[in-house]
Formats: structure tokens, sequence, C-alpha cells
């Protein structure tokens, strides 16, 4: 009930009036529960709606599963450490690792000096990635390992991926120091860090397509 003595509107203005207070009446319920924010900051520094559902549906493909050698071949703790460092950044791919392993040390089973202790035949690097622990100051280990054990691979096998991402692994543009190996120049130039010879990056490559179901 209006109050004696307030202004009274004629019954047609008030029926003018009604669908403007449905409208308002509709907005306040909807912001009061967060289905529209009418904040005048809502949305600042956020890409327009179409930009972020493209972005969500820009997810990279998952890495490629163990092939049947890979499962029959990489000890159990190896497999999961060269699947997660695999990731460590665009390009590297975990096979790449899994081969680097299997050439440097049979993924640690290799029963030589410098794989569980000491330094390799060449008096330098250590572990079942062998890293070298002799040149520098810092050596190689010092500058990968990030104070860890060269001699765990789950210090190791990360180490060996920032290795590997350091020298641009994921760069396809040339020079290709390798042309006519498998893989792509940026494959070529980071497994070349571990060993400057062209055979030694086809056998790494060869082996990661191996391991990877589908041969990526």
């Amino acid at each position: 009930m209006i109050p004696r003595g307030y202004p009274q509107l004629p019954v047609r203005a008030k029926l003018g009036l009604a669908p403007l207070a449905a409208v308002i009446f509709a907005v306040y319920t909807l912001g009061h529960h967060g289905v529209v924010d009418f904040r005048l900051d809502a949305g600042a520094g956020q890409p327009p709606p179409h930009h972020r559902q493209a972005t969500r549906g820009a997810n990279p493909a998952p890495p490629p599963a163990p092939s049947r050698p890979a499962l029959a071949d990489i000890p159990a703790n190896y497999l999961p450490l060269y699947r997660a460092s695999g990731e460590a950044c665009p390009g590297l791919g975990w096979g790449v690792l899994a081969g680097i392993g299997k050439v440097e040390s049979d993924h640690g089973r290799l029963d030589a000096p410098g794989v569980r202790w000491g330094v390799n035949g060449f008096g330098c690097c250590s572990g079942p990635m062998q890293f070298n622990i002799r040149n520098g100051p810092p050596s190689t280990w010092d500058r990968y390992g990030r104070g860890g054990n060269v001699y765990d691979p789950r210090d190791a096998i990360p180490a060996a991926a920032r290795l590997l991402c350091a020298n641009g692994i994921g760069d396809r543009s040339p020079p290709d120091p390798c042309p006519g190996v498998v893989g792509t120049p940026g494959q070529h130039r980071a497994v070349m860090a571990y060993n400057h010879a062209c055979w030694y990056v086809g056998q790494v490559l060869e082996l990661a397509s191996s391991y990877q179901a589908g041969g990526r």
C-alpha cells in the first residue's frame, strides 16, 4: 500500500512501467546468481569468447604410447621417467630420451665402468645417460643435473631432457648437420650435443621411432 500523501500514478502509467520493471528484476536476478557479470572490469584482459574456445580446442596431442619393442626392452622403472621427461619442451619426445639411454648404457643395465660407479673408459662420463662430469667448469652434469645424482635415472633422465631442450631440439630450421638422417634438423643438432657423429644421431632416432607406437 502507498502511504497517504505520496503521488499516485495513473493505472495506464503503471501498466506501461511493468515491462521495464520485469526487465530490471530479471537482470538483477541473473547478476545476483552469477549468470551475467555486469562489473565494469568483467572480461578485462581476457580474450574474446571465440578465441578462448579455440584455445581450449588447440591442446597438443598426447605423446605416443610405448610400442611392443619398448615394453619388452625398457625397464619398468625407466619407462615412466622417459615418458614424463619427454614433455620438457616441444619437439622432444620421450622416445629420443629412451634412444639415448639405450645407446649409452642399455637403460642402465650395461655392466661397465661409468654406468653405476666411476667414469667410463674415456675418463669423462658417468651415469645411465653418460653425462660428462670432467669438462668445464661447469661440467655438463653441473650445468643440467641441478645437484642431483648422476647415477640415479630419476636425476639423469630429466637432466638429459634439459640438455636436449637447451640445444634446440624443437627447432626445425636449417642448417642440418646430418642431412639424410631420419629426424629434423633440431633433433640432429640436439642429439649431437651427446655425440658429435651422425651415425650416433641416426641410431638414437631410429630407436626413438621404434620405441614409440606408430613410429612417431
